[in-house]
């Protein structure tokens, strides 16, 4: 992931509410470990908005469905065989956005989903909370801090 990209993981409430229910962040155990999408599936109707702004386009795996380019605005559903195994989303910083936070906002309502950024913190589908964790977001600084 390049730093100029904001990436989000894609889960089910439900599954945040049967787990986590008064929790900020997840552990990196429990996000590696839990079967997130074990009782969910997701359509294609309900990625329209997605569509319509990241055109469908091939990944390098056969197990990925891709909206976008990978090094800009992307999204990834990863499956294995027809089972979801995770949604992660890539946000092009050198952009404009804000249509693009809309689109997701709108898909996470739609399908009841919850959003993780990259410190696995637990955000919920609306656009206010999304641009401001972007505001707060300094990858390059977190990476510094962390490695010294």
């Amino acid at each position: 992931m390049a730093i100029w990209q904001y990436r989000l993981f894609v889960i089910p409430e439900e599954e945040i509410n049967s787990y986590f229910l008064n929790e900020d962040y997840l552990s990196e155990d429990a996000f590696n470990e839990i079967d997130w999408w074990k009782y969910k599936r997701i359509d294609e109707i309900s990625l329209g908005d997605l569509i319509s702004l990241l055109a469908e386009s091939k990944s390098w795996s056969n197990n990925i469905y891709q909206l976008g380019n990978i090094e800009s605005d992307c999204l990834e559903i990863l499956f294995n065989k027809q089972k979801i195994l995770e949604i992660s989303i890539r946000v092009d910083l050198r952009n404009n956005y804000n249509s693009l936070i809309e689109a997701i906002c709108k898909f996470g309502r739609r399908n009841a989903l919850i959003f993780l950024n990259y410190n696995l913190k637990l955000l919920s589908p609306d656009e206010i909370i999304l641009k401001e964790d972007i505001s707060n977001y300094n990858l390059f600084d977190d990476f510094i801090t962390k490695n010294q």
